[in-house]
């Protein structure tokens, strides 16, 4: 009798071994959520929060606002406008960078904001192509200027299009009194004057054909030479 109870004590633990052991093979171990990774665009998404603008027109104006929006000083007196230039190159500017610079004299005198432009020269200059005060002629211009703030501003490409950003800034300590920061969406490689040139087309050179002489003295040949030779003299 005490055989057949340890008998079943021990068929009892066994079968209960034997299910804990199904039961931890098939538990499930539940995955590790991946931590969300940072995409490039992510990173350079500069649109958020910021105005974007599909032509010149619309980019001119959004910056010139902004600037009179974020003027720190009631008294700005005169500011001078430059022209706008590559951010990783500060000393050249393009055909789009002097648009913008150009364009906000109007802007920024239509909302109330002095400005100067010192490209005027001693003089009038004139020749048989027109009349001409602007010039880019250092030795034209009137120098030293009187002025206190200077407008610039830079450009560069990002993956949403052209990235602009200006200040007004004081000429003597740098202070920063205005700021703008616009998005112009546009992949254009002018903007940047280095779009690929098209590769040049092959020259094919021009068959030609060499003219020589029957040996004929008149106009027509007769068949046959007198003397039955192969050409007549």
């Amino acid at each position: 009798m005490k055989q057949l109870g340890l008998l079943s004590s021990l068929t009892f633990a066994l079968l209960l071994a034997q299910g804990c052991a199904q039961k931890s093979e098939t538990t499930t171990v539940k995955p590790v959520k991946e931590v969300n990774k940072i995409s490039y665009r992510d990173v350079s998404n500069y649109s958020v929060n910021v105005a974007t603008t599909t032509t010149i027109k619309d980019t001119v104006d959004k910056i010139a606002q902004q600037l009179v929006n974020t003027l720190k000083v009631k008294n700005v007196g005169s500011v001078a406008i430059t022209s706008f230039v590559d951010l990783h190159q500060l000393n050249k500017t393009t055909h789009f960078g002097r648009v913008l610079g150009e364009s906000l004299f109007n802007e920024l005198f239509k909302r109330g904001v002095k400005v100067m432009d010192f490209r005027g020269q001693k003089s009038l200059s004139i020749n048989a192509n027109g009349e001409f005060f602007l010039s880019r002629n250092v030795k034209k211009l009137h120098s030293p200027i009187q002025n206190k703030y200077v407008l610039v501003g830079t450009y560069t490409k990002i993956a949403e299009g052209i990235l602009i950003n200006s200040r007004i800034v004081d000429n003597k300590n740098g202070s920063v009194i205005a700021t703008s920061r616009v998005i112009f969406h546009s992949n254009d490689c002018r903007i940047f004057e280095n779009c690929k040139k098209p590769k040049p087309e092959p020259v094919i050179p021009i068959r030609t054909i060499d003219i020589t002489t029957d040996g004929c003295a008149t106009e027509k040949c007769p068949d046959v030479c007198a003397d039955n030779s192969i050409t007549c003299k």
